[in-house]
């Protein structure tokens, strides 16, 4: 099975929007859907910069987890925190997420975290919400 990441890099390779769209379907997932949702969400502030992480350069499935395992945990360490031994925290945490992906899962997500998910991987916000009717729905963007 194809990790987030290679999924991603099928849509952006595709030819259209349509296309785009086909891929998305077939690999249909909730961590997959989360992390669009997120990174199109306004409810979610965009990461200033990117954290300074090791990359995990082991083969495809040998990094110590997957988005698909850990997605659920990702807005708890985005989210504001009520102070600033909290925020570094919750930065450390992610960076240990970050450094526990395979090295092309933690790029999507950092990509997902800074809000650059159409210009890196071509795909709108306004394709998804075309397309998946009820997904995007409540999705500030």
């Amino acid at each position: 099975m194809k990790n987030l990441a290679e999924i991603m890099y099928e849509v952006r390779d595709a030819s259209s929007p349509e296309e785009q769209v086909k891929i998305l379907k077939k690999y249909n997932s909730v961590p997959l859907f989360f992390l669009l949702k997120l990174a199109f969400s306004l409810n979610y502030a965009k990461l200033e910069k990117e954290p300074d992480y090791v990359i995990d350069d082991s083969p495809v499935g040998m990094s110590y987890t997957t988005l698909t395992k850990s997605f659920r945990s990702i807005p708890s360490l985005i989210t504001k925190a009520a102070t600033p031994e909290l925020q570094k925290k919750q930065e450390n945490k992610l960076i240990i997420l970050l450094e526990s992906l395979h090295w092309t899962e933690s790029a999507f997500l950092v990509n997902v975290l800074m809000k650059r998910v159409t210009e890196v991987y071509k795909l709108s916000f306004e394709t998804l919400k075309a397309n998946f009717p009820g997904e995007f729905e409540n999705v500030r963007h």
